[in-house]
């Protein structure tokens, strides 16, 4: 079991997930890459591209969904692999986007034409 853990840089949303490589493996990984046709570095293993890109979904969607309820929109995505360990990865831990409008602030007015 390998643990593959994704920080924003930018806040402190994360995603952690566990991947047990005797049941999901590189050639899998790249599969479902080649799938959507992701451009991704084919020098890395296909498995930290492949998590790489279901977690920046992933943290989309945690802004209005729990981690249960992300788990639960995978089973049905086409093309996306179930994150609920059944295949080889499971969503393990999640510290979803906080968005505070008081960290959004007005940075020009612009003028227009009537409208």
């Amino acid at each position: 079991m390998k643990k593959y853990k994704y920080k924003h840089n930018e806040c402190d949303a994360e995603v952690v997930f566990l991947v047990d490589e005797s049941i999901f493996k590189k050639e899998d990984a790249k599969l479902l890459l080649d799938f959507f046709s992701w451009e991704y570095d084919s020098f890395n293993n296909p498995i930290d591209e492949l998590l790489l890109k279901y977690s920046l979904e992933i943290l989309k969607l945690s802004i209005y969904s729990s981690k249960y309820e992300i788990i639960e929109k995978f089973e049905n995505r086409e093309g996306y692999l179930r994150i609920d360990g059944e295949n080889g990865v499971k969503l393990y831990e999640l510290t979803p986007f906080q968005i505070d409008d008081y960290n959004i602030e007005l940075n020009k007015y612009i003028t227009t034409q009537k409208i």
